[in-house]
């Protein structure tokens, strides 16, 4: 709990708000990154400097910084977080490093915010008190420092290229950037959506007077239904030069205000179903990314992922002229009939269908007897080889279940399609005669029926991760070409295993 005099102490802080909802230009409703001020450049206000009652204001964060270790013990945050007023455009979390002061971890603010946000212009709101447990939360979850779990892509950006490569180097990372510019923006905008969370969970658990109600209904009704039109306007427009226009654009690092709001509410109406005093690790984190997909339901997703398997079952139905041949299918340990490649699938998180498609290297190891009982004994050989392709449409209830901020989903999905099999090789033996070079077998295309149910973990989040144990059955169309032409199928039963590794 914090006391009043810390309270009365902060009552300049509320310029803090700019940092969180942003009352901008009337020509440019969003936030614009480009405005930023960076560690090399802050403008310091000569006739204030530090704020007055600066002791006291880091007094009061350290005290939510005690909150932090007492709520959530996960969290290892060590050092001084200062608060410093400037003529940036806006507030700001930043990590700072120099020859004088080494690393400094700062917040900034500027007055002219004071009254942009809030009803009460002279009086410290719920609104201020978010904000700077949202800045907190920007140093304490690992936003600045990189050691947040939202943080893959943005890492890969930040490697400078080697010395010595020159051109090369800067168009293999010029083209980086523009092939990760989506994922980045979805994990800079997961942030300040963490932030957000952070924050309304830190004041519910350490402030009893705390109520969110209020804190929704302090914002300045104009300013927010203003910002609330802007949100509905999610498409960039073009004007004639080509340019974006600035007045219907997000911001590259904060969702748009109403989406904020909304995600908010819903993250509180999940703490007063399940309190949560204590945070476990990546609590945040994951409800973030799970609200990040929640707000855009018309987002399509691209999984890719590595996909292997194994033939553990089959029944050979073989015919030469009419007549039944004895087929088997060779089994493990004897011989691995696997098949390993990739899967690339696409998806909206809402929708119950799945648009997939398998690419992979299969093997199989098939033979022919004569005889019958002790007498059976092996005629023929064939080891295939293919490149197989296998389109699906799968259905899966995941993402139609109504728990929004959950980010691991658990549950059943079931795929069908057809496989199409493209030839590799076929290696052919035959142990009771000599066959003619003109009538060894060769391997042809083939298009079978698959039908797939499995089980699969699939994260609501940013990055990948998920995986699939699934059962097929494929009713096999063997299509040899030789004389006499037989008739080959078979019903193979398959176990297949799948990781999916990237997503944008």
């Amino acid at each position: 709990m914090y006391s009043s005099s810390s309270i009365a102490s902060i009552l300049a802080l509320t310029g803090l708000v700019g940092t969180l909802f942003l009352a901008t230009p009337v020509k440019a409703q969003l936030l614009r990154d480009a405005d930023r001020c960076d560690c090399e450049d802050i403008p310091v206000k000569k006739r204030q400097g530090y704020l007055i009652n600066e002791e006291k204001a880091i007094q009061l964060v350290n005290q939510m910084l005690v909150d932090i270790k007492k709520y959530a013990p996960q969290i290892r945050f060590k050092g001084k977080i200062k608060v410093i007023e400037t003529d940036c455009p806006y507030p700001s979390a930043l990590l700072c490093t120099s020859t004088a002061n080494g690393e400094e971890r700062l917040i900034t603010y500027n007055n002219e915010y004071l009254n942009r946000i809030s009803k009460e212009k002279n009086k410290l709101t719920w609104v201020d008190w978010h904000v700077l447990a949202h800045e907190v939360g920007h140093h304490v979850l690992g936003h600045l420092d990189g050691s947040s779990p939202i943080n893959p892509a943005q890492k890969a950006l930040e490697k400078e290229p080697k010395t010595g490569e020159g051109e090369k180097a800067v168009k293999g990372q010029n083209t980086k950037q523009k092939a990760s510019d989506r994922h980045v923006k979805a994990n800079q905008q997961a942030k300040e959506i963490e932030a957000d969370f952070f924050a309304v969970w830190l004041l519910m658990n350490s402030n009893d007077r705390f109520s969110f109600r209020s804190f929704i209904t302090s914002f300045d009704s104009i300013f927010v239904r203003s910002s609330e039109r802007e949100s509905q306007r999610r498409t960039t427009t073009k004007n004639k030069a080509g340019r974006s226009n600035d007045s219907s654009v997000e911001s590259a690092s904060h969702p748009f205000f109403g989406d904020r709001l909304k995600a908010m509410t819903q993250f509180w109406d999940k703490l007063q179903a399940k309190r949560v005093t204590l945070a476990r690790a990546h609590y945040f984190s994951d409800a973030a990314n799970a609200a990040y997909v929640e707000l855009q339901p018309e987002r399509v997703i691209w999984d890719l992922g590595f996909v292997a398997g194994m033939t553990v079952a089959g029944k050979p139905v073989f015919t030469s002229n009419g007549l039944p041949v004895a087929g088997l299918l060779y089994s493990f340990p004897d011989t691995k009939n696997w098949y390993a490649g990739l899967n690339i699938s696409r998806f909206k998180w809402h929708s119950p269908l799945r648009y997939e498609a398998d690419v992979a290297f299969s093997s199989q190891r098939y033979g022919t007897m004569l005889g019958d009982g002790s007498s059976k004994r092996l005629i023929e050989t064939l080891d295939l080889r293919y490149l197989t392709v296998f389109p699906k449409v799968t259905w899966s209830p995941l993402g139609r279940r109504s728990n929004q901020f959950v980010a691991n989903r658990i549950g059943f999905f079931a795929s069908a399609g057809p496989t199409l099999r493209l030839p590799l090789g076929i290696d052919y033996t035959n142990s009771a005669t000599t066959v003619a070079p003109a009538n060894v077998p060769t391997l042809q295309v083939s298009v079978s029926p698959r039908v797939t149910i499995g089980i699969e973990l699939l994260r609501k989040t940013i990055r990948a991760g998920a995986y699939k144990l699934a059962v097929s059955y494929e009713c096999q169309n063997i299509q040899l070409n030789t004389d006499p032409h037989p008739k080959t199928k078979s019903h193979n039963l398959d176990v297949t295993l799948q990781y999916n590794f990237a997503r944008w």
